[in-house]
């Protein structure tokens, strides 16, 4: 395991090109990998046992998320254990922002299943009123609380 993670040089990571032929140079091995911007702003950490197939052909399940923000490249750590405790250290020191649960707003992630007809509802709401979706999920949400608070 690497006690030293906050010595990291970014800079001196091996890096490949976000995209499919670039990452198509990953290794086929272990390691924990980091998700860059052009300026080098880690987005976020990511781990696996075979980086090349976590990556292969460029279909990171989160690979639209990351170019959405601006990602480039991928740089890694090749490791033969201690994925997790690394991959848990790196997140500690450099706090990526998908890392997180958005610490500055104050907001996390709320996972619900619903049915389908309560779906196709809400995104024909957000359509309409040409919303995101998640606005219009958090909208009704506060309303049904304000509506229903016993307080």
């Amino acid at each position: 395991m690497m006690n030293n993670v906050q010595d990291i040089n970014v800079l001196e990571l091996p890096t490949v090109s976000l995209d499919a032929c670039g990452t198509r140079l990953m290794p086929n091995t272990c390691g924990v990998y980091l998700v860059l911007k052009d300026d080098n702003e880690i987005l976020y950490i990511g781990q696996g046992n075979n980086l090349r197939a976590r990556w292969e052909g460029g279909h990171h399940h989160r690979l639209a998320r990351f170019k959405g923000m601006g990602a480039t490249k991928v740089a890694y750590i090749l490791l033969s254990d201690h994925l997790d405790e690394t991959e848990a250290l790196l997140i500690k020191v450099f706090q990526p922002v998908l890392n997180t649960r958005h610490p500055l707003s104050g907001k996390c992630k709320l996972s619900v299943d619903v049915p389908v007809s309560l779906k196709r509802k809400l995104i024909i709401e957000a359509k309409q009123k040409q919303t995101p979706l998640t606005h219009i999920v958090r909208n009704a949400l506060e309303e049904y609380l304000m509506r229903n608070s016993s307080s």
